[in-house]
């Protein structure tokens, strides 16, 4: 992936060694889901029909040591590309943000009585703080695969902005340990962001 001046991303010694450690889980990750007889959108939603702007799994996957978030949801079928099945949004929240983060003060936040739109995609709110940072989205082909990478307009997730830097710094403090809705799954996402650690940060 190129950045919009045409220059190849480039990365360091130990971001490629950390990007082959993150190739190896999802390998392993894949692995396992084929012994199952399964795909990643079978372990978020236990093979149950997908209601379009649903969140999977109820209450979404929280990890509450490193405050990392996400869900699972689709479109209505008339409102999404035809080879996507749905797509989940990664999260970090306020608790799990490195030191010194702090959200950019917007233009439109300083209108008084602005109308705001109600977010399409917003997370439940977990912790004590209301701060959120979308991540990357990651959507998921027909067959259960991986298809793109993609980041949001703020208002579709009602997340807080942070400048690029910060966010590229918290894409390596999303980790879920948690077992729900699925170890494999939580591994696979929390590998995937570290694979495309540089294409999320040009994003």
């Amino acid at each position: 992936m190129n950045s919009d001046r045409g220059e190849g991303l480039r990365v360091s010694q130990a971001e490629i060694e950390q990007m082959i450690a993150a190739a190896e889980i999802i390998r392993d990750c894949r692995r396992d889901l084929a012994a199952r007889n399964t795909d990643l959108v079978g372990e978020v939603t236990r093979r149950s029909t997908i209601c379009a702007w649903r969140h999977y799994p109820d209450g979404e996957v929280f990890d509450a040591t490193s405050h990392a978030q996400y869900f699972f949801h689709a479109h209505a079928p008339d409102s999404r590309p035809p080879s996507e099945r749905g797509h989940f949004h990664t999260f970090l929240r306020a608790e799990g943000m490195p030191n010194g983060v702090v959200p950019l003060l917007l233009p439109e936040l300083a209108v008084a009585d602005a109308a705001v739109p109600p977010p399409q995609a917003a997370p439940l709110k977990r912790g004590e703080r209301d701060e959120v940072s979308h991540l990357i989205a990651i959507a998921i082909d027909l067959r259960g695969e991986p298809i793109r990478l993609f980041t949001t307009n703020r208002w579709v997730t009602g997340e807080t902005w942070y400048r690029a830097e910060d966010v590229t710094r918290m894409l390596d403090r999303f980790a879920v340990a948690e077992r729900e809705p699925s170890a494999v799954l939580n591994r696979w996402i929390g590998a995937m962001i570290q694979l495309f650690r540089p294409q999320i940060g040009a994003l």
